[in-house]
């Protein structure tokens, strides 16, 4: 049985360190190839987008685990908007939202309704609605202001239907649900 040299695996087991700590292999063969040691190191993210938040300084000393930056991916963001409870008969989950900003007046953005929240804020008598937007200009930054407009599509019977749901069987089990929860809504009160 051959044993492994003791310094190849110091060696190694730096290396490794290394290369847990995100060094990329060119960063750690430089290491290995230069004479001086250096008080300076590019640490380069795990992902890619923006900088939204730095939480040290240069020359300030970090440990493992520290948070340094935080990073966004901004290609696809989050509108919210507050629904009225009187709206909220027009809105479905998976419904288009049209809406501009305060920056871009004129300019009509897109989005699909993800999320509904099932709380009613009773200090405002909203419900949160959540929007998926692409951003693949770059143009919507996080906290800008919009104005959005959901429109409805009405079947014969009055009820708001999803366009891309016609023809489509819907179980009767999931209206006599809406109707339960309606009716367990009010009994809370």
């Amino acid at each position: 049985m051959m044993r492994s040299n003791p310094n190849e695996r110091t060696r190694k087991a730096a290396h490794d360190k290394l290369a847990l700590l995100g060094l990329t292999e060119a960063q750690i063969l430089q290491l290995k190839k230069s004479a001086e040691p250096s008080d300076r190191l590019t640490i380069y993210s795990p992902m890619s987008g923006i900088v939204i938040d730095r939480h040290v300084r240069e020359g300030e000393y970090i440990q493992t685990g520290s948070k340094i930056y935080t990073i966004a991916d901004l290609s696809q963001v989050w509108l919210q908007l507050s629904a009225y409870e009187s709206d909220l008969q027009w809105i479905r989950y998976g419904q288009n939202v049209d809406f501009e900003t305060e920056a871009f007046p004129g300019k009509i953005f897109e989005g699909t309704i993800v999320f509904i929240d099932p709380m009613l804020n009773p200090r405002t008598r909203t419900v949160q609605v959540r929007v998926n937007v692409q951003n693949d200009e770059g143009l919507l930054k996080p906290d800008m202001l919009a104005r959005a407009v959901v429109k409805s599509t009405l079947a014969s019977g009055g009820l708001v239907m999803d366009k891309n749901l016609a023809g489509k069987w819907i179980s009767p089990m999931h209206r006599n649900h809406q109707k339960q929860t309606r009716h367990l809504r009010r009994l809370r009160r």
